[in-house]
């Protein structure tokens, strides 16, 4: 057995769900062995995880040229503020 940890899961519902779907198939598991065969399944399917679940946001020539046309050269003047709280808030 590996190393355990306390992990705060916002979708404990959901794996109660999954455990109770599981058992009505006969297959009784503990919700820890539940979570280690969810990752063990991730891990074997990592690159189809990532491409249903992370948007990989590709920039065209297009895009990159639109956004290098749109950049503001000029002199940004805001009295009281400086030029981090005009871009990050403050």
């Amino acid at each position: 057995m590996g190393i355990l940890a306390n992990v705060k899961l916002s979708k404990k519902d959901m794996l109660e769900e999954l455990q109770a779907k599981l058992r009505l198939l006969h297959k009784k598991l503990t919700q820890q062995e539940l979570l280690d065969k969810c990752v063990e399944f991730t891990q074997q399917n990592f690159d189809r995880f990532v491409n249903e679940h992370f948007v990989d946001v590709a920039l065209t020539e297009e895009k990159i040229a639109t956004i290098k046309k749109n950049i503001y050269h000029g002199e940004i003047n805001y009295p009281g503020k400086t030029h981090d709280e005009l871009l990050y808030g403050g």
